[in-house]
């Protein structure tokens, strides 16, 4: 690189300083230069010098949130990108909640990121496998990562887990009451399982094998329907029996 005419001519006999500003250097390089002047008596040149320009200053990395993946009913893999910038990322995390106020304050739950610290100028995936979660419900998260540039947040995003599959009822047929001549009360218990129940049935007959093979007589049951996790009574009042007569009963649902 050469720079002409630094300055105004010089002339007589004293010494004068002469200057150029260069630009457009790389950062943490040695660079080598010299001055020479030319006269009517030929040219003259200084002795060969260097310089080394500053290292640059280091950039925070940069960081996107992606969409989570592997959702279940209480899992989910949460994931990411960080470029480190030149950095060595001294910090990555990826936080998560259901209120995502608090994902975006920088609080909420740390999951365990892979890798935990990347370096380069290399956009890296990171992921976080998260377990625990309650179903049917939405998970705010975001990745952030920090060099000794600063740190730098993705964007928060969101995620639902999935719904827990149905579980068939638990159903207890309890002892009768009330029985007289004709008539007698038929009892039972059952627990829907979390959903809520289509059917509910007592069937009774003096042949066993009718009751055992989902036939028989089918009484009407209080209440109907039930619904939750919680154990509900049953009963169903049944008349115009025979006397002295076995009777055989089974709850369903």
């Amino acid at each position: 690189m050469l720079f002409e005419n630094l300055g105004n001519a010089v002339s007589g006999n004293t010494t004068t300083e002469i200057s150029g500003t260069v630009s457009g250097l790389t950062p943490s390089t040695t660079y080598y230069f010299r001055a020479s002047a030319t006269n009517a008596g030929g040219t003259g040149s200084g002795t060969t010098l260097s310089f080394t320009t500053s290292a640059s200053s280091p950039m925070a990395p940069l960081v996107t949130t992606q969409a989570a993946t592997n959702i279940t009913t209480n899992a989910a893999t949460l994931n990411g990108t960080v470029n480190a910038q030149g950095s060595v990322t001294t910090s990555i995390t990826i936080r998560y909640s259901t209120v995502k106020a608090d994902v975006d304050g920088g609080s909420g739950t740390l999951a365990t990121v892979s890798p935990a610290s990347v370096s380069g100028s290399t956009v890296t995936n990171i992921t976080a496998n998260i377990t625990g979660l309650t179903p049917s419900t939405t998970y705010y998260f975001r990745a952030s990562a920090t060099n000794s540039g600063g740190t730098a947040n993705g964007v928060t995003l969101s995620f639902t887990t999935s719904a827990p599959s149905p579980v068939a009822p638990l159903v207890t047929t309890q002892a009768a009451t009330n029985i007289t001549t004709n008539a007698a009360t038929l009892n039972g218990m059952v627990n829907a399982q979390g959903n809520a129940t289509t059917s509910i049935t007592i069937r009774y007959s003096t042949v066993k094998a009718n009751v055992d093979g989902g036939s028989g007589t089918v009484a009407t049951v209080s209440p109907a329907s039930v619904s939750g996790s919680t154990a509900t009574n049953i009963t169903a009042n049944v008349t115009g029996l025979t006397p002295s007569t076995t009777y055989y009963f089974r709850a369903s649902a």
